[in-house]
């Protein structure tokens, strides 16, 4: 099933494969993010949380905007999962606009919403935002590959585990 535990602000966390090992997701990567990611009904936002820590810093006392760039691709790419239910392979993504540093220590609240997609292709745009204020923006651009075509594009003969059920045949 898609959905578990409920959070008031972020929604409905949307399940991850425990054996992952993403540096974005994974729940198996102790040196990962370790981002749990949640679809936010009202809104039809898919949210997470990040509090930045030393370990992500690039200036001395700020989070590095690569960890930040990081964040929100992996925003785009659960915000695809979250609303359509499938894995989008990106093709596209803009650069980090960003409007202010994000201090060590701060929370980060990561926002996606899907703005555009057909049978074939998605589009999402992503924030982070920092006590209510948007610091950073970033837009991917996503094919929605058949199992075959992902298959093919990565030069796998089996879906990884984790992904199964999330390929059209």
């Amino acid at each position: 099933e898609l959905h578990g535990g409920m959070d008031e602000v972020l929604g409905t966390r949307l399940e991850n494969h425990p054996e992952n090992h993403c540096i974005g997701c994974g729940p198996a990567n102790p040196a990962g993010l370790q981002l749990a990611f949640h679809l936010h009904e009202p809104s039809g936002e898919v949210r997470a949380r990040l509090t930045a820590k030393r370990e992500h810093e690039g200036w001395p006392g700020s989070m590095h905007s690569a960890v930040l760039y990081l964040a929100l691709c992996e925003t785009a790419n659960w915000t695809v999962y979250g609303h359509l239910d499938r894995v989008g392979v990106a093709e596209e993504t803009s650069q980090l606009e960003m409007t202010q540093r994000v201090v060590t220590g701060q929370e980060i609240l990561l926002v996606g919403r899907l703005v555009d997609h057909d049978e074939t292709t998605a589009r999402a745009e992503m924030e982070a935002q920092v006590d209510g204020h948007v610091v950073a923006r970033l837009q991917r651009t996503f094919t929605l590959p058949t199992r075959g075509e992902f298959l093919a594009r990565f030069g796998k003969d089996e879906v990884p585990v984790g992904l199964e059920g999330t390929l059209p045949p």
